[in-house]
């Protein structure tokens, strides 16, 4: 049996890897103590908690260049990839798993291997009647689809029953590590808009995340948070959420109920475009930059009227599922 697992995670800025390896990390830790749990990463981890990063053996802060080599001198038996391309990987004696999340179809190709060598697991963490890569995109011996990989907050602030204060509240967050130009460039444009309403009382909140600087706060908000690794536990306690649509926010914001309006950033590989119109029907909005008055409007009376949503149910985490098959691939 293979007793040390390396798992890789890269994002200078963003922290959705990080987050999502964790989640799972935290579960097959549990559920094999003997484990050796080790994180390469190609920029210094935030995000977590103290205990969090004590889950691992080790942590490596590796250029995404140098993984490869980096796994190759520690004589790495197993590695999981999430959503990465690392130059060299396929010349690895290890087994090599992928975990691959929704990625642009224009850009699937990127994450097949190298030299015809197969994935040894090819892992998706959204259900299987939701996106999947083509077989011939990423070629894998074996692939699994885990449903969705998240993790929710305890606070039941904001929830049915619970007092609300006196005036609404607007959290906006955008990120671990900023969002590019677009969406600050469009939130203060709503939030301008929003306060020129007659009529309309509310708070405007910020998220400044881990890897975020100073540069990266929108000078319409009122204040600025920074919570850290426990930003999902603020989503319940506000009346409106404008976030952008990364993988783990939204299934984190699905949990609660409270209204989001989504700006969907351009990236690489994250279809943030896509995601954000899965869920808008059921979490709140879509934002389109030529169309501020539809968002206007529905943020209007979102503020107004302070009326929440229904929870969605994510069935359980599919954190749980990959723990299940990585042990079973250790064997």
């Amino acid at each position: 049996m293979i007793e040390r697992l390396h798992f890789c995670a890269t994002g200078r800025k963003g922290l959705g890897h990080l987050r999502r390896i964790t989640n799972i990390v935290k579960v097959l830790k549990q559920s094999a103590p003997q484990l050796s749990l080790n994180l390469v990463t190609n920029a210094p981890p935030a995000g977590m908690t103290t205990d969090e990063a004590e889950l691992y053996a080790d942590i490596s802060v590796v250029e995404r260049s140098d993984m490869s080599r980096h796994l190759g001198e520690h004589q790495a038996q197993a590695v999981v990839v999430d959503t990465a391309v690392l130059p060299g990987i396929s010349e690895l004696n290890a087994k090599l798993g992928l975990l691959l999340r929704e990625t642009r179809d224009s850009q699937v190709h990127r994450f097949a291997l190298e030299e015809g060598r197969l994935w040894d697991l090819l892992m998706i963490p959204n259900p299987p009647d939701h996106w999947q890569p083509g077989k011939q995109s990423v070629p894998a011996l074996c692939i699994e689809a885990l449903g969705w990989i998240y993790r929710h907050s305890e606070d039941r602030a904001g929830q049915p029953g619970a007092p609300l204060p006196a005036v609404s509240r607007l959290l906006i967050a955008s990120g671990g590590g900023g969002s590019g130009d677009e969406f600050p460039v469009e939130v203060e444009r709503l939030i301008n808009a929003l306060k020129l309403q007659p009529n309309l009382s509310f708070t405007v909140s910020q998220v400044i995340g881990p890897r975020a600087g100073e540069s990266d706060g929108i000078a319409a908000a009122d204040e600025y948070l920074r919570p850290g690794p426990k930003l999902h536990e603020l989503f319940p306690r506000f009346d409106l959420v404008i976030s952008t649509a990364g993988y783990n926010s939204t299934l984190e914001l699905a949990c609660t109920d409270v209204p989001v309006l989504f700006i969907p950033v351009e990236k690489t590989y994250d279809d943030q475009a896509g995601r954000a119109r899965y869920w808008a029907s059921r979490l709140g909005h879509c934002h389109r930059p030529m169309q501020l008055d539809s968002s206007l409007e529905w943020a209007v009376r979102i503020l107004a009227l302070r009326k929440r949503r229904a929870p969605v149910d994510l069935d359980a985490s599919g954190a749980i599922r990959a723990a299940e098959i990585l042990r079973e691939w250790l064997q």
